[in-house]
């Protein structure tokens, strides 16, 4: 059995209804809210949709993927770990 392909998008915002989806190449779709699951509509949400055969996203059968999302929110407090050490210099500011 040929495993289906999905593409993984990041709720970027809700606005009036649409939800502004992400994926990993920036590019944006814009999706009607009420489409997807309730719990797949919350910002900073990882979401894999599955493809039809023409390769469309089927946005209704998305699911939120917890454990990407814990990976991505714990990458990005390691890298918000970084500037803080740098403002901790002892250097004057000019």
């Amino acid at each position: 059995m040929t495993p289906q392909k999905t593409v993984r998008v990041v709720v970027d915002r809700i606005d009036n209804k649409l939800a502004v989806l992400v994926d990993d190449t920036n590019r944006v779709y814009n999706v009607s809210a009420v489409i997807l699951r309730r719990g797949c509509r919350a910002e900073g949400a990882v979401l894999d949709a599955p493809l039809d055969d023409d390769g469309r996203p089927l946005w209704g059968d998305a699911r939120r993927n917890w454990d990407e999302e814990r990976r991505r929110l714990k990458a990005a407090g390691k890298q918000l770990e970084k500037p803080r050490a740098a403002d901790n210099r002892t250097d004057p500011p000019y």
